[in-house]
């Protein structure tokens, strides 16, 4: 009980003592009251931080750049604020005495230089994006292979379907001319007139399904006059259109269009 009663007394005697020193210690320091002003036009700073690193304690000023902070002769007082350059001050015994009044310089900022364009018309923008050169990819090529195919596929199917339907409406009286016998010489000529009509007329027919307007329209996005001003700066030749697949004539209609639209 005693052992105890010894020990409380110890604790409390320990507690005395260290509130008694730091009472002491408290009464050491003084509150620096002080107002921090813009150097350049005189105005108060609002929200300017000002931090005692001796003691590791802060404070902010008022609306009207006032502030008030605890310290001690030979403490440091860092003050900052946006827009400033930060200012260092030690405290003094004139400091204390007397309000603290800190001006603070106006920081300068450089930014890089800054172009101003005019934004493009909706309008405009949207036939950029229609202009633009794509890169093709693997599966775009492939793509474009199969449609070339089905496109020849259908044109031969269609070609095909207009020779019957000739055969049935002349009845083979082409082919009986070609034929019979002719006596004459005027008969011959006559004959050999009316083949080669047939052979261009059918060549004709050839070479329409693979190399006509509709098809290098769709190659070409062009229409109207200058859609035919193409097809003449062209100028395929029948032999070329005749003896050519259908996908080598479009790899010549995108080659051709290209040159084109250098020119124009």
């Amino acid at each position: 009980m005693k052992h105890t009663l010894k020990i409380t007394l110890f604790i409390v005697f320990q507690l005395l003592n260290f509130t008694l020193q730091a009472q002491s210690d408290f009464n050491k320091f003084e509150i620096i009251k002080g107002e921090v002003l813009d150097d350049s036009t005189g105005f108060y700073i609002p929200f300017a931080n000002i931090f005692n690193e001796s003691k590791k304690t802060w404070d902010s000023t008022n609306e009207k750049g006032s502030f008030s902070i605890w310290a001690d002769i030979g403490d440091t007082l860092m003050l900052s604020a946006v827009g400033y350059l930060s200012y260092v001050t030690f405290i003094t015994d004139s400091l204390i005495k007397e309000n603290l009044v800190i001006k603070l310089e106006p920081r300068a900022y450089e930014i890089g230089e800054v172009t101003i364009k005019s934004i493009k018309p909706y309008s405009k923008f949207k036939q950029d994006v229609l202009n633009l050169d794509l890169p093709q990819t693997e599966l775009d090529s492939i793509t474009n292979e199969l449609t070339l195919q089905s496109k020849e596929a259908a044109l031969k199917a269609d070609y095909e379907r207009e020779v019957k339907e000739v055969f049935a409406r002349e009845d083979g009286t082409l082919f009986v001319l070609g034929l019979s016998k002719l006596s004459s010489r005027k008969e011959h000529k006559q004959q050999k007139a009316l083949k080669k009509a047939v052979n261009e007329s059918e060549e004709k027919k050839i070479i329409d399904k693979k190399y006509n307007r509709e098809i290098v329209k769709i190659f070409t996005k062009l229409t109207d006059k200058e859609l035919t001003d193409f097809m003449i700066f062209c100028n395929f030749s029948n032999e070329f259109l005749l003896e050519t697949n259908d996908y080598d004539i479009a790899k010549a209609i995108l080659e051709k269009c290209i040159e084109y639209k250098k020119i124009h």
